[in-house]
């Protein structure tokens, strides 16, 4: 007899039935529920924003400034300290994103970043939300 194989349950990056999320997006607006299983995750390893780490970090004035970079997360625990990307469906992999810009952009931040001494790590969002311990601590001991 043949066993005939279970779907595989996938839930979407983007739950919007979690409170604990919107209250999360309250906070911070553009946030995705990627990011917000992060956040979560970091606390919930009892370590604290504004001291180990830092969501939504300005470099060469930000989103602001023509050419300014938004790091998702800098872990301060770590050495080197790392940048941590959430590499999302909306604004990595989209096909309307994908173009030849987009792509130089990924390498450019990844340089930036590493060239100011940061170790640079993408998390995608589908394995943050499919398998968030196992990414995570991946992440934070620099494996992408």
């Amino acid at each position: 007899m043949v066993e005939t194989p279970r779907p595989i349950k996938v839930r979407r990056p983007d739950n919007l039935q979690d409170p604990k999320y919107l209250a999360f997006k309250n906070r911070y607006p553009l946030a995705s529920y990627p990011e917000y299983l992060v956040f979560w995750w970091l606390e919930k390893h009892g370590y604290r924003e504004f001291e180990d780490f830092w969501y939504q970090v300005d470099f060469i004035g930000g989103r602001g400034a023509r050419g300014g970079l938004v790091a998702d997360f800098l872990l301060e625990f770590t050495n080197p300290r790392t940048i941590i990307e959430v590499y999302g469906v909306v604004f990595h992999t989209a096909p309307v994103r994908r173009g030849p810009q987009t792509l130089a952009d990924d390498i450019i931040r990844k340089a930036f970043y590493e060239a100011k001494g940061f170790r640079f790590i993408r998390c995608r969002d589908t394995d943050l939300v499919n398998r968030l311990d196992y990414t995570m601590r991946a992440a934070v001991n620099g494996i992408e």
